[in-house]
């Protein structure tokens, strides 16, 4: 695993981004948001700015990506747990 020189706090739990060495496979690297209560308009600058901060950091380090998947659901009280999931090379 490469541990970033920078850490991030992505998740509720300070999870630490950690990145699978280039070897020319394609790598998933899967983050939730935690619940967050949305915007009518379903724009959340949160959610935003973690999806940012991981696409960010993995340009940084010179990978590809390849794709990034979300996914919703509806928790108590009204909250959504976004998840995102980012193939990388």
């Amino acid at each position: 695993m490469i541990k970033l020189e920078k850490e991030y706090d992505l998740v509720k739990g300070g999870e630490t981004m950690e990145f699978l060495p280039k070897n020319g496979l394609i790598h998933a690297y899967a983050f939730s948001t935690g619940g967050l209560k949305l915007t009518t308009a379903g724009d959340n600058k949160e959610a935003n700015a973690m999806l940012n901060e991981v696409l960010e950091a993995l340009q940084l380090q010179n990978y590809e990506l390849i794709d990034v998947k979300m996914s919703t659901t509806i928790g108590a009280l009204g909250q959504t747990n976004i998840r995102f999931m980012i193939l990388y090379k």
